[in-house]
């Protein structure tokens, strides 16, 4: 048995707008990096990919970049 992924499907709800795809897309594939958590709180509306109750961030930045970085530090 290998330890390597192979595949990996991400399904999306028939209910999910064309405009929330991008990032749900997006939060679905930085969620397996390692954060398993999910923000709560207008002070993420926006801000933070993990945030659970809304689809407006569409790009890895700030603190959610910061958290990769700590979990994936540049190589020397």
């Amino acid at each position: 048995m290998s330890d390597e992924i192979t595949d990996s499907m991400i399904l999306f709800s028939t209910g999910l707008t064309d405009a929330g795809i991008p990032s749900v897309e997006l939060e679905e594939l930085f969620r397996p990096l390692g954060p398993s958590y999910h923000n709560e709180g207008p002070a993420y509306e926006g801000v933070s990919i993990l945030l659970q109750t809304s689809n407006a961030t569409t790009t890895i930045a700030g603190q959610d970049a910061a958290l990769l970085r700590w979990l994936f530090p540049p190589q020397p």
